[in-house]
């Protein structure tokens, strides 16, 4: 393949595509919620087998911007019906399929402990960060919530392999 560089006149009419959009801007903002770890926690334990996203927070997965909403919304969780607790995640989902981030839950299994997030890199797929795990002992109808969101940090700059040291701050 040619290189290529975009956004440009000569490139698709000056649109950037999704994939393209990703592929910068998953490298200008880290994965994770837009605060520090001293804020309200993100989910906590809603009634019954659910769970609660607060309000007015906001996140980037590979680049791509999500906020709750101006309300605290509400995640069901499946029942467990073994004898065995299990844990599943709570998280924040880009799907490719249609470029969303929503908030999703990630089943786990029985006695298994936490399941495996799905982190695809590429043009399609699903990635997945984590902002809680719900703990749902058997036959129990309520859930316990650990919180687990990841936060945006500053960015560092980038440092030259022959030039160890960073240069120093501007102003």
């Amino acid at each position: 393949m040619a290189q290529e560089s975009f956004p440009r006149p000569g490139h698709n009419d000056r649109a950037v595509t999704d994939d393209e959009h990703e592929l910068l801007a998953a490298r200008f903002s880290d994965d994770g919620v837009y605060g520090d770890p001293s804020d309200t926690r993100v989910v906590t334990a809603g009634t019954g087998l659910s769970v609660n996203i607060r309000a007015d927070v906001a996140a980037s997965v590979r680049g791509h911007g999500w906020y709750s909403g101006s309300t605290t919304f509400s995640v069901p969780l499946s029942a467990n019906i073994s004898s065995q607790p299990r844990t599943d995640w709570i998280v924040l989902r880009l799907d490719r399929s249609d470029w969303t981030v929503r908030a999703a839950v990630v089943g786990g299994t029985p006695g298994s402990g936490a399941p495996a997030l799905t982190q695809q890199t590429g043009a399609t797929g699903i990635y997945e960060i984590p902002l809680a795990q719900a703990r749902i002992l058997g036959g129990a109808s309520s859930v316990t919530v650990t919180r687990a969101e990841l936060y945006v940090g500053t960015r560092l700059s980038a440092v030259h392999v022959d030039h160890p040291e960073p240069p120093p701050p501007a102003g």
